[in-house]
C-alpha cells in the first residue's frame, strides 16, 4: 500500500459474507458458515492490473505454482471486482481454463448505475450476480444486462441522509492504514455494491459444493437459475418501470425481467437442496449382503458388496469396509479394499459395518449394515440306549437343548453315518425315534436353532449289536445206537445218564461171562 488513502477493508467484508465464523454468538452469521476461504490479495487502495488478477485467479484455482505451489486449491473464486468494457482474451481464457478443472467463477455485474456488465463478469463461463433493493428491485447502481445469471440483494439506503437503513451486515475493520480493532459494518459504516451481491452466491455455491462435490460450473449455473425467485412486479414507488436493455444512458431502480437481471432472486436454500438432490441421484448404490445377520460368536462371516453399481453410466472402482460401531466384539480377518469382507467375531453383541464405494466419478456413498453377534445355543442329545440291538426302537431327546438367553426354535435330526441300518421318525421334533435294522455302527446328529437364529449341531454314537439267537431240537431215531442223524434228544441223554449211573452203582461187583453157545 502507497499513498494516503484509506484501506476500505473491501477483501475482508466480502470474506465476511462469505465465510464469517457462525453459531459462536458474536457479530454475524456468513452465507458459507463452514467453508474454507482463501484470500488472495490483488487490489490495494491505488488499484491493480489485470495481469495481477488473472495471475492470482489460476494460482487460486490451482493451475499456477508461481510463486509457489498452492497447497488449497479454490473451487469458487469470488472476484468483487471489474471495469467498463467487452470481455478481454486474457480473462475468457483464464475463466475457460479454470472452468475446465471445475472451478466456478463468480463475478459482480458491477455498479455502473444500469449501465452493461462490466468485465470480467461479461465473460462467457463467469457467474454475473446483478444487485437488488430490500423490495426486490434493481438496486439503482447495479449494471444490468443479458450477461446477468441471477441477482441478490447489494445494499441500499433509500434515504439520502442519515442512518442506511438496508445496509449489508459483515466483518470489517477500523484501521485506516493498518489493521485496528476487528468490527462489523452498520448503518453508519455501510457496506454498499454487487460486490457484496457476488459473496452471497460464491458462498451459496460453496455449500451447494459441499452437499454435491460432482456438480460441474456449468451444472451450478444451472441449478442457481432454476432455484431462483421470481422477481417482483409490485412494491416499488410509483413510477418505477420495468428494467430494460442497457444503453448510454443510467437506468436507477427499475422491475427486473430476466433479460436484464437474470433468471431470479437468489434462493440459498432452494440452490443448495436441489444440489443435494442431484446428488442422491448421482450417487451410487451401494448394498452390503452378510451370509448372515445373526452369527455365532466365534464364527467368520463374509460380507459381499456385489450389489453395488454406479449410476452415473461407470463403474464401482473402489471400497472400503470398516467397523462403526462395536469394534471390540469383531474384526476384519480380510483386506478391507476388496468387494469382499471377511469378518472375525469375538464377542455377542450389535456390531455395525460400514461400506464406501467411489465410482469412475469420482462420486462417493456410504452404507452399514448391522449384525446381532450371538452366542451359540447348546444342543444337547440324550439316548435311551446307547447300545441297542438290531430290531429295537430307541427314543431320543432334544430337551436339554438350550438358548442362551434366547428359546429353541427348531430341531433338525438326520443320520450321518450308518443310515442304512436305521431309519429316523419325528426328526423335526425335540423327541425322535431311531428304530435300528441291522448291526453296525450308527451316528446321529442334532441341529438345533434358537430365536435369534444361531445354530449349534451335536452328535451322538450308537453301537447296535445283533438280536437274541432261537436255538430249536429236533428230535431223531429213538434208542441207543441207531443211525439216525439227528440231535440228540433230551430222552436219549437222560437214558445215557442212567445207563452210566447204573454202571457205576456196584463197582466190585464180579461180572458173569455169559455162557458161550456153539457155532452151528
Amino acid at each position: 500500500y502507497t499513498g494516503s488513502a484509506s484501506s476500505s477493508w473491501h477483501g475482508t467484508q466480502v470474506d465476511g459474507i462469505v465465510g464469517a465464523a457462525t453459531d459462536n454468538g458474536i457479530g454475524m452469521a456468513s452465507v458459507g458458515r463452514e467453508v474454507m476461504v482463501l484470500p488472495v490479495r490483488v487490489l490495494g487502495a491505488g488499484g491493480g492490473t489485470d495481469s495481477d488478477i488473472i495471475a492470482a485467479m489460476l494460482w487460486a484455482g490451482g493451475l499456477s505454482s508461481s510463486p509457489t505451489t498452492n497447497p488449497h486449491p479454490a473451487q469458487v473464486i469470488n472476484l468483487s471486482l471489474g471495469a467498463s468494457g467487452s470481455c478481454p482474451a486474457s480473462y475468457l481464457d483464464a475463466i475457460s481454463r479454470l472452468n475446465a478443472a471445475g472451478v466456478v467463477v463468480v463475478v459482480a455485474a458491477g455498479n455502473s448505475n444500469g449501465l452493461a456488465v462490466n468485465t470480467p463478469a461479461n465473460c462467457t463461463g463467469a457467474i454475473a450476480v446483478g444487485g437488488l433493493r430490500h423490495t426486490g428491485t434493481k438496486v439503482g447502481y447495479s449494471s444490468l444486462g443479458p450477461q446477468v445469471a441471477v441477482s441478490a440483494p447489494a445494499g441500499n439506503c433509500v434515504n439520502e441522509t442519515g442512518a442506511c437503513l438496508y445496509p449489508i451486515l459483515t466483518t470489517t475493520n477500523a484501521g485506516s492504514t493498518s489493521p485496528g480493532a476487528h468490527t462489523y459494518s452498520d448503518s453508519s459504516d455501510s457496506s454498499l455494491g454487487t460486490s457484496f451481491s457476488a459473496p452471497i452466491v460464491a458462498g451459496t455455491v460453496g455449500l451447494m459444493l459441499s452437499a454435491n462435490p460432482a456438480l460441474t460450473p456449468a451444472e451450478v449455473a444451472s441449478l442457481l437459475k432454476k432455484t431462483a425467485r421470481s422477481f417482483p412486479t409490485t412494491g416499488a414507488a410509483s413510477g418505477v418501470a420495468s428494467c430494460h436493455a442497457p444503453t448510454s444512458a443510467a437506468q436507477n431502480e427499475c422491475y427486473c425481467t430476466t433479460s436484464t437481471c437474470g433468471a431470479g432472486m437468489l434462493d440459498t436454500g432452494a440452490a443448495v437442496a436441489a444440489a443435494a438432490a442431484a446428488n442422491a441421484a448421482a450417487l451410487p448404490t451401494v448394498a452390503i449382503t452378510a451370509a448372515t445377520s445373526t452369527p455365532t460368536v466365534g464364527a467368520a462371516v463374509t460380507l459381499s458388496a456385489a450389489g453395488s453399481a454406479s449410476n452415473s453410466g461407470g463403474s464401482i472402482t473402489g471400497y472400503a469396509w470398516s467397523i462403526s460401531s462395536g469394534a471390540g466384539l469383531a474384526s476384519f480377518s480380510s483386506a478391507t479394499n476388496g468387494s469382499s469382507a471377511t469378518l472375525a467375531t469375538s464377542g455377542a453383541g450389535t456390531v455395525v459395518v460400514s461400506l464406501t464405494v467411489t465410482d469412475s466419478s469420482g462420486t462417493t456413498a456410504t452404507t452399514t449394515q448391522s449384525l446381532l453377534l450371538v452366542a451359540a445355543p447348546t444342543a444337547s442329545i440324550a439316548a435311551s440306549t446307547t447300545s441297542p440291538t438290531a430290531g429295537q426302537a430307541v427314543t431320543l431327546t432334544a430337551s436339554a437343548s438350550a438358548g442362551t438367553g434366547r428359546s429353541i426354535s427348531t430341531y433338525a435330526w438326520s443320520l450321518t453315518s450308518g443310515a442304512s441300518l436305521a431309519t429316523l421318525a419325528n426328526a423335526s421334533s425335540a423327541t425322535s425315534t431311531l428304530t435300528t435294522t441291522a448291526a453296525g455302527s450308527v451316528v446321529v446328529a442334532l441341529t438345533v436353532t434358537d430365536s435369534a437364529g444361531a445354530t449349534a449341531t451335536s452328535s451322538q454314537s450308537l453301537t447296535v449289536g445283533a438280536g437274541a439267537v432261537t436255538v430249536s431240537a429236533t428230535t431223531g431215531n429213538s434208542g441207543g445206537g441207531g443211525s439216525g442223524g439227528g440231535a440228540l434228544g433230551a430222552g436219549w441223554l437222560l437214558g445215557l445218564a442212567l445207563a452210566v449211573a447204573g454202571l457205576a452203582r456196584r463197582p466190585s461187583q464180579a461180572v458173569t461171562p455169559a455162557r458161550r453157545r456153539p457155532i452151528l
